[in-house]
C-alpha cells in the first residue's frame, strides 16, 4: 500500500516538472547513487522499480535546474529554542513584502518544520542561513558540536522529503502552485532568512598584515579605533542608516535600493558588525571589529593602509625604539647571540672538536636522546627472553619502530636546531650522522637503547576496551561508557586507535536498530532466524572482546548452509570479517595453500595483531594441526630474525572461512569449533551491493559510523552476559560432512537408513549388505571396516548414540543400534 502510494505522488512530482528519489526511513537515498537525478528525471518504469524497494519509505523532490530551479529554504523549529522561528520569519516577510509571502508554497515537515518551496531564474547550492551557538546542555552529549543550523536553504545538489512521506503535508496547496519569483524577491526571502542568525565567525581579522603591524606600535591603532570610534557615524557616513537600537543591538540598513526592512546590525556588548545582506561590501555570517568596518569602507580591505590612515588621524601608539632601530643585515656573531636561549634546550648527542670543529657522535648520548627526546625504547615482550621490540612511545601510544623512523626523527631534529650552534654550522651535523649510517643505524647499535616496560590496557573476562580518537569506550554487561585515556593510565598500541570521533548512544540518544545496515546483514546472513542473529552476534561479541578466556579456546568457522559445496560463495563471509576488523587489528591469510608447520607462516602477525582469519580453506583441512595455535599460542618466525613466541592468553583469536566442512567428529575438534552458517540469501548472483546499493562501509557518514560501532559494542555486551549459546549445525551442514568424508553413496544411504532405524537393533552384516547393494559398489570399492567407521562418525555428527555389540542369539554376530539416549551394551 505504502508503495503504491509513494510511487503514485511521485510520478505526480514528475508531471510537474520535479526530479525526485525514493528515500528510507531515515531521509537517506534509497537508490543505489541519486546524483543522476541531479541531472535527468528517472522515467516512469524507474520510478515504479524505485520505490518497490524495501527500503523505500519516502519520496524526496531534488532541487536545482533538474527540478525547473527549485530552491527550499528549510526552517528547522527543533533547534528553535523561542518556539516562534517561523511565525517570526513570516511576520517579517510579511512586513517587508506582503505579496510574496502569501505566494509561497509552504510544507510542514516530520519534526515541526516548515519547507519553502520557491522557483527562481537564479538558484545556488545548499546555504545555511542562520544558526546559534550550541547550549551547555547540547554540549554534554557532543562537546565539539559548537554550532546548530536553524534556517538553510536546500538547491543545486540538494534534496527534501516531501508529502506524502510519513510527517510531511503540504499546507496551502500542491506542487502545481509553486510559485515562480523574481532575482529581487529570492534576494529578501534570503536576507530575512539571515537576519534570525545568532552565530558568527570569530571577528573578522586580516591576520598576517594586522600581526605584523601590531607589533610596530605599543598601542595599536586598530585596538585604539575600537574604543573610541562611532560606529553610527562611521556606516552612516557609507550611506548606511539606522533603522533601530535598543540596549543590545544597533540596526542598520544598507545604502542602495532594497525591500528589506534591515541589513545588518552592531552588537554592543561583543563590538561585532554583521550583515544579512549579500549586496555589500561585508561577508554575510562574518562579524567585523570596528577597524575592520573601517578598513573595508575607507580603504577597500588594506589593512596596512588602514593602519597608517588611522595612526596619522591620531590612534595609535608608534614603538619608537623599533623605528629608531638601524637596520643593517646580521652577522653570524649576532646569529649565535640570538640563538643562545635556544642552545641551552639542545639535547646534545654530538662533541665538537674546540681545534678543528670535526663532529663525533657519541654513542651514550645518542643512545640517551633517542629515548628522552624520540621516544625510541626497547620493549621485551618476555622479560626471560633477549628478544625484543624496537618501540616508539608518545605519551603512551606505542608502536612498532624501525630503523627508518629513527633515521627521519635525528634528521628533522637536527633540521629544526639554530643555523649555527657549537661553532659549528648544522650541516656539518648532519654529516657526522651521514658518515654513521652504517654504524648507527643497524640492529647491533639498537640493543644498547634503553629498555622499557609497558603497562599495556588489556580486556579483561568483565570489560572490554575499544581505543578511539576521542577516547575508550569500556564495554561491561552493564552497557558502555566513554573514557579519556587520562582516565585509564595506561599504554596502548597506536593501531589500536579507530580513527574516528565515536558517540555513544543511550537512552537520551537512542538508536533504532533497523536502520544499521549491517544489522540487517547480520539479518539476512542469518536467514531471518531470532536464534541464529542472536548466536552471530554473540559470535561477533566473542571476537571482539580481546582476552583469551582458558575455557574457551574457541576456533570460529564461517561456514554455509548449503547442501552442495559447489553452490558457495560469496554469501557475505568477507564482510563479516571485514567488520571485526574495523576494531581490532587482523590479519587475513589465503587459506588455499595454506600450511601451518611451514616455515614463516604467521610472519606477518604483529604484537597487536588480534584477530588471524584464514580465508577459503581447501577441502579436508587437517583442523588437528591447528590445535596448538587455538589452545596454547602462536610461534612468530621471520625470515633472519629470531622466532618470538606469544602465548595463549595474548595470542589472536583465529577464525576460518570455507565453503566446505572442516572435520570436527572428535570430541576435542567439537570443543574447539564455533560455526557460524551463513544463508545463501547473498551468493554470485545476489551480492550485498544488489540489495544495499551501495558498498558497506564505502562513503558512510559520521553517523552510520557510529550507529554500525554501537551495535558491535551490544554485540560484545550480549556475549559478556550470556557467552555463546548452543547453536547445532543444520541438516545442510551436517549432510556435507558425511559426504565429505564417506561419499554420495554413503549419505544417500545413510538418510534413507535413520529414517525408520531409530532405538532398532539391525545385524550389521545385513546393513553392510543393504548399502553394497543400493550404492552398487564392490566390498573392495568399500571395505567393511569403512562403512562402520562411516556409521560411527555419522551418528556423531547428526548426534546419535551408535552401539556395536555382539548378539548371543544370532550366534554372537554383531548388531548396531542407533540412538538418541545411552544404551548400555
Amino acid at each position: 500500500m505504502l508503495a503504491t502510494s509513494l510511487t503514485s505522488h511521485a510520478l505526480v512530482y514528475i508531471q510537474h516538472g520535479y526530479s525526485v528519489i525514493a528515500t528510507d526511513e531515515h531521509k537517506r537515498p534509497a537508490v543505489e547513487s541519486w546524483k543522476i537525478y541531479q541531472e535527468q528525471k528517472p522515467s516512469e518504469q524507474l520510478i515504479t522499480q524505485m520505490f518497490s524497494n524495501y527500503r523505500a519509505k519516502g519520496v524526496a523532490v531534488i532541487c536545482g535546474s533538474v527540478s525547473g530551479n527549485l530552491e527550499v529554504i528549510d526552517i528547522d523549529s527543533k533547534h528553535d529554542r523561542s518556539g516562534t522561528l517561523f511565525e517570526d520569519f513570516m511576520q517579517a516577510l510579511h512586513d517587508t513584502d506582503a505579496q510574496l509571502a502569501s505566494k509561497l508554497l509552504i510544507a510542514k515537515t516530520l519534526n515541526g518544520g516548515y519547507h519553502i518551496y520557491s522557483r527562481c531564474e537564479q538558484v545556488a547550492g545548499n546555504q545555511k542561513l542562520a544558526s546559534r551557538p550550541t547550549t551547555t546542555e547540547e554540549q554534554k552529549d557532543n562537546p565539539h558540536h559548537k554550532v546548530v543550523v536553524l534556517i538553510e536553504t536546500r538547491g543545486e545538489g540538494g534534496y527534501v522529503v516531501a508529502e506524502p512521506s510519513t510527517g510531511y503535508k503540504f499546507m496551502n496547496g500542491n506542487p502545481r502552485n509553486c510559485p515562480l519569483i523574481t532575482v529581487a524577491e529570492r534576494e529578501t526571502l534570503l536576507e530575512i532568512a539571515r537576519s534570525f542568525n545568532q552565530y558568527y565567525e570569530k571577528p573578522f581579522q586580516h591576520t598576517p598584515e594586522e600581526k605584523a603591524t601590531n607589533k610596530k606600535y605599543t598601542l595599536s591603532p586598530f585596538e585604539d579605533y575600537n574604543q573610541k570610534v562611532d560606529i553610527k557615524a562611521l556606516l552612516e557616513s557609507h550611506g548606511w542608516t539606522v533603522v533601530g537600537e535598543n540596549s543590545e543591538k544597533i540596526i542598520f540598513k544598507r545604502p542602495g535600493n532594497t525591500t528589506s526592512k534591515s541589513s545588518g546590525n552592531f552588537n554592543k556588548r561583543l563590538g561585532w558588525f554583521s550583515v544579512f545582506t549579500t549586496s555589500s561590501a561585508f561577508e554575510t555570517d562574518k562579524a567585523y571589529q570596528p577597524y575592520a568596518v573601517y578598513a573595508m569602507l575607507e580603504c577597500d580591505g588594506d589593512f596596512k593602509l588602514a593602519a597608517k590612515k588611522l595612526l596619522d588621524a591620531g590612534y595609535g601608539v608608534r614603538d619608537i625604539s623599533i623605528t629608531n632601530k638601524a637596520k643593517k643585515p646580521i652577522t653570524q656573531h649576532e646569529q649565535l647571540k640570538n640563538n643562545y636561549k635556544q642552545q641551552l634546550t639542545i639535547a646534545r648527542f654530538w662533541e665538537v672538536n674546540p681545534k678543528n670543529f670535526m663532529v663525533t657522535i657519541v654513542q651514550h648520548k645518542l643512545e640517551k636522546f633517542l629515548s628522552e627526546q624520540g621516544g625510541f625504547f626497547l620493549y621485551f615482550y618476555n622479560p626471560n627472553s633477549k628478544i625484543f621490540k624496537l618501540i616508539r612511545n608518545k605519551n603512551g601510544i606505542i608502536e612498532e619502530a624501525s630503523r627508518e623512523q629513527i633515521k627521519k626523527f635525528i634528521k628533522g631534529y637536527v633540521l629544526d636546531l639554530p643555523e649555527y650552534f657549537d661553532g659549528i654550522h648544522k650541516t656539518d651535523l648532519q654529516e657526522a650522522v651521514y658518515r654513521g649510517d652504517s654504524h648507527y643505524f643497524r640492529d647491533s647499535f639498537y640493543e644498547f637503547l634503553q629498555s622499557m616496560h609497558i603497562d599495556f590496557l588489556k580486556d579483561t573476562e568483565e570489560i572490554a576496551y575499544f581505543p578511539f580518537n576521542n577516547g575508550v569506550v569500556c564495554v561491561t554487561k552493564e552497557g558502555y561508557q566513554l573514557h579519556s585515556y587520562e582516565e585509564l593510565g595506561k599504554s596502548i598500541w597506536r593501531s589500536q586507535i579507530t580513527d574516528h570521533n565515536i558517540l555513544l548512544y543511550n537512552n537520551a540518544n537512542p538508536i533504532d536498530i533497523g536502520s544499521i545496515d549491517y544489522y540487517q546483514f547480520i539479518k539476512k546472513i542469518c536467514a531471518e532466524d531470532t536464534e541464529r542473529i542472536e548466536y552471530c552476534m554473540a559470535i561477533t561479541g566473542y571476537l571482539l572482546h580481546k582476552y583469551k578466556d582458558p575455557a574457551k579456546p574457541y576456533c570460529i568457522i564461517l561456514g554455509e548452509d548449503t547442501e552442495d559445496d559447489r553452490r558457495g560463495g560469496g554469501s557475505g563471509k568477507g564482510i563479516f570479517i571485514t567488520a571485526i576488523s574495523k576494531l581490532l587489528n587482523s590479519e587475513q591469510i589465503d587459506g588455499k595453500n595454506f600450511k601451518v608447520d611451514k616455515n614463516f607462516a604467521f610472519q606477518r602477525v604483529k604484537l597487536d595483531t588480534r584477530l588471524i582469519a584464514i580465508q577459503d580453506v581447501r577441502k579436508n583441512v587437517d583442523f588437528e594441526g591447528f590445535y596448538s595455535i587455538i589452545t596454547e599460542g602462536i610461534t612468530i618466525e621471520k625470515k633472519n630474525k629470531d622466532e618470538l613466541f606469544i602465548p595463549y592468553a595474548d595470542s589472536p583469536k583465529i577464525i576460518f572461512t570455507t565453503n566446505y566442512v572442516i572435520p570436527n567428529v572428535s570430541d576435542t575438534a567439537k570443543r574447539r569449533q564455533r560455526i557460524v552458517e551463513f544463508s545463501s540469501f547473498f551468493n554470485a548472483r545476489h551480492t550485498p551491493l544488489d540489495y544495499f546499493g551501495h558498498r558497506l562501509f564505502d562513503d558512510w557518514s559520521p553517523e552510520q559510523w557510529n550507529m554500525f560501532y554501537n551495535f558491535m559494542f551490544a554485540c560484545v555486551q550480549q556475549y559478556l552476559i550470556s557467552g555463546i549459546p548452543e547453536r547445532f549445525a543444520s541438516i545442510n551442514t551436517k549432510n556435507k560432512q558425511i559426504r565429505n568424508s564417506y561419499g554420495e553413496e554413503f549419505l544417500s544411504w545413510w538418510e534413507d537408513y535413520i529414517e525408520d532405524s531409530i532405538d532398532k537393533p539391525k545385524m550389521f552384516g545385513d546393513l553392510y549388505n543393504q548399502f553394497l547393494a543400493m550404492s552398487e559398489l564392490e566390498r573392495r570399492e568399500y571395505s567393511q571396516k569403512r562403512f562402520k567407521k562411516a556409521l560411527e562418525e555419522s551418528a556423531s555428527i547428526t548426534g546419535y548414540y551408535f552401539i556395536s555389540r555382539r548378539n548371543k542369539q544370532s550366534g554372537g554376530k554383531i548388531e548396531v543400534i542407533l540412538s538418541k539416549k545411552v544404551i548400555e551394551k
